[in-house]
């Protein structure tokens, strides 16, 4: 047997478990250190997130409220254009009763005009509901739908009384037939002929446009009775 070993220093055992303490707490700090540096960037990437999720609500918010703004300024645009365009069909009637040279001698019957035109009625006379106001307001002609530049003829014998703009109707010509009838073309591209001139049935007096309250090109045409409006289907 060899000689015992020297006994070991108590010290030297306690400095031992000192140090393999401290190592397994240095190893369990750096863990920790690593754990929260990946909680940091994952909170990081979440709040990125929730960012660019918050960007594109407001974008939609925003862009939802300016689709609500500009419904309502089209509502409140439409509701003024059908008020324009009756307060231009008063104001014509009472052109007409001005300039008309003779309201004594009324043609109620049917018959006597020839149409304004050769194209499709696309909207007739009378009441209808707007499509987006949802409001009653008379049609006080009938629509021909064609396209830009299409003749229109005058459907009598007469005089024109008017050819100019006319606010909602745009370019519009109105004939007085000389027997308390008139009749109305409306929303013309060009105008053929002036105030005064002496027209016969059938002749070009302007051609199709789209001026005025209108969303398309189309012929807007009136037949009134004494100023007022009347179904044209009665005289043509």
């Amino acid at each position: 047997m060899g000689p015992p070993s020297p006994p070991i220093d108590p010290s030297l055992r306690t400095r031992s478990l000192l140090l393999r303490k401290l190592q397994s707490t240095v190893t369990k700090m750096t863990t920790q250190r690593q754990q929260v540096a990946i909680a940091r960037n994952e909170l990081a990437l979440i709040d990125q997130q929730l960012a660019h999720q918050q960007a594109g609500y407001e974008a939609e918010r925003q862009g939802q409220q300016q689709t609500v703004t500009r419904l309502r300024q089209d509502r409140q645009g439409l509701a003024l254009a059908e008020q324009r365009l009756q307060e231009d069909s008063r104001a014509i009637t009472r052109y007409i009763l001005a300039r008309s040279s003779d309201l004594t001698m009324l043609t109620p019957g049917p018959g006597g005009l020839i149409y304004p035109m050769v194209a499709p009625i696309s909207s007739g006379f009378g009441w209808r509901t707007h499509p987006i106001l949802g409001t009653q307001r008379l049609h006080s002609g009938i629509d021909f739908a064609a396209d830009y530049g299409t003749p229109i003829y005058a459907t009598h014998d007469g005089t024109v009384i008017y050819a100019d703009w006319y606010g909602g109707y745009g370019n519009t010509v109105i004939i007085d037939r000389g027997d308390g009838l008139t009749t109305l073309y409306a929303h013309a591209e060009d105008l053929l002929v002036r105030e005064g001139d002496t027209v016969r049935t059938g002749q070009a007096i302007a051609t199709v446009g789209s001026t005025g309250f209108s969303t398309g090109p189309h012929l807007h045409f009136e037949v009134r009775v004494g100023g007022e409006p009347t179904d044209p289907m009665a005289y043509l």
